[in-house]
């Protein structure tokens, strides 16, 4: 049964952000393997708005295995339920020339 609560953080979080941050800087990429449920889905999230509304001209890209851990209750649902948040509750509101299913663009 899922809890939903305000997430604990451990260590490994800060070391994934630290490990991500190295990989950018030195321009290179990033990826783990991990098992499903220990909240990714929101980190990738996260970093995907952080992408879209802070870094202009940015491209943010999700893969999965099948299409519906990227929808149903993935990684993409995820971003545009943050992005639908932060349109609503904060000054940095992006309008969009694309807000479909697998893909959102921000511009006029």
């Amino acid at each position: 049964e899922r809890i939903f609560d305000f997430p604990d953080l451990y260590d490994i979080d800060y070391y994934w952000y630290h490990y991500l941050e190295e990989a950018e800087k030195r321009g290179q990429h990033g990826a783990n393997i991990k098992k499903r449920g220990v909240g990714f889905s929101f980190k990738g999230g996260s970093m995907m708005c952080r992408n879209y509304f802070l870094i202009p001209g940015s491209k943010s890209y999700a893969f999965a295995d099948q299409k519906e851990y990227l929808i149903k209750d993935g990684i993409l649902t995820k971003a545009w339920e943050l992005m639908d948040w932060i349109d609503d509750n904060t000054a940095w509101t992006k309008r969009r020339l694309k807000n479909a299913e697998m893909h959102r663009q921000a511009g006029y």
